[in-house]
């Protein structure tokens, strides 16, 4: 009986995450092998979630042990719920000074999720846009970019 507390844990959590389609999980993006060009732009959702639900916004990047940042700029397009299209950019830190990861991974891979926007109504109806703004036309060792909303229930 002592893991019907954290039976019920876990349904909360996935009852409070938005999916993206049929992902309550999160969106995920695969980035091209031969790397993530400059130009490339990954598009998201739209998000299936109660309208006017509030919530933080999440982004997840997937890379390889060969990615030689400690950090990756992105740049997000979205519409807020008044439908003003906004910019916004994020530093994510993959690494700390001395170079090691601050994901966790199996093998050679490593995830690393940041909470990049807090407390705001869930992008329900329009697609989400990422690409890098990094100062390379083609980023390597990217593997995958990923989002989600976490419903904060309020």
């Amino acid at each position: 009986m002592r893991s019907l507390p954290a039976i019920a844990v876990s349904l909360l959590l996935m009852t409070a995450a938005c999916g993206f389609g049929a992902d309550e999980n999160g969106d995920y993006r695969t980035v091209d092998a031969g790397g993530w060009l400059y130009g490339d732009t990954l598009v998201f959702g739209p998000l299936d979630c109660d309208s006017g639900s509030r919530g933080d916004l999440v982004i997840i990047v997937r890379h390889g042990n060969g990615y030689i940042y400690s950090n990756i700029w992105l740049e997000m397009t979205r519409q807020t719920a008044d439908t003003v299209t906004v910019t916004d950019t994020f530093d994510i830190a993959l690494a700390d000074p001395m170079g090691r990861w601050y994901g966790t991974g199996l093998g050679l891979s490593y995830q690393r999720a940041d909470t990049v926007l807090k407390n705001i109504i869930a992008p329900d109806s329009v697609p989400i846009k990422i690409r890098h703004i990094m100062r390379q036309d083609i980023l390597e060792d990217i593997e995958q970019i990923g989002i989600v909303f976490v419903a904060n229930g309020k």
